[in-house]
């Protein structure tokens, strides 16, 4: 799924942000409040966010390595065995 948004459906000319977290070590995620408000910032007034943020600069993902080998059947979430 990964692979497919990046090399297919990812707008070339747009950024794509990928923000590791961990939903099972929420403490860690210092930035999380941050992303929070980039999101409610660009999204505001937008009735549909996912498909009009096609034309931002920028997208910002959050990839949480504790549920993203839910429904798969990797061993490790994908972000690991790509690049560790």
């Amino acid at each position: 799924e990964y692979e497919t948004y990046i090399n297919e459906m990812a707008p070339k000319n747009q950024l794509q942000i990928i923000a590791v977290v961990s939903s099972l070590h929420p403490e860690t995620n210092f930035v999380e409040s941050m992303l929070n408000q980039i999101y409610e910032n660009q999204s505001r007034n937008r009735t549909y966010p996912c498909p009009q943020s096609r034309s931002d600069m920028f997208r910002i993902l959050r990839y949480d390595i504790n549920t993203a080998i839910e429904g798969s059947d990797h061993k490790q979430p994908y972000l690991m065995t790509q690049h560790n």
